[in-house]
């Protein structure tokens, strides 16, 4: 069966870099700010189960003039019912005017 839950997760960033480089299928991109989050919070799935910690992590890449790149999340608990998750995204093409 498959569930939802919602955990509310206040995330703290953190810039790694102001001058990073990337390649994504839409191209070669310098001089982008690289920035990481991490956060974590509880939630009671059922009556049956202790509360549940979820951690979240990010790495997200914004390329000057174009905005963001590619985006990297991870999500992960203390359980095996809801044991991990991964969600990525890159640019892949870009538009010109």
């Amino acid at each position: 069966n498959l569930f939802r839950i919602h955990v509310p997760v206040q995330m703290q960033y953190k810039v790694e870099s102001v001058s990073g480089q990337i390649e994504t299928p839409a191209g070669k991109f310098g001089g982008c700010v690289i920035v990481s989050g991490f956060g974590s919070g509880q939630a009671n799935i059922d009556s049956f189960t202790n509360a549940v910690e979820v951690s979240v992590t990010t790495m997200e890449w914004f390329a000057p003039e174009v905005g963001l790149v590619r985006m990297k999340r991870w999500e992960r608990s203390n359980t095996e019912s809801l044991s991990h998750g991964y969600l990525g995204m890159e640019l892949d093409f870009l538009r010109s005017n």
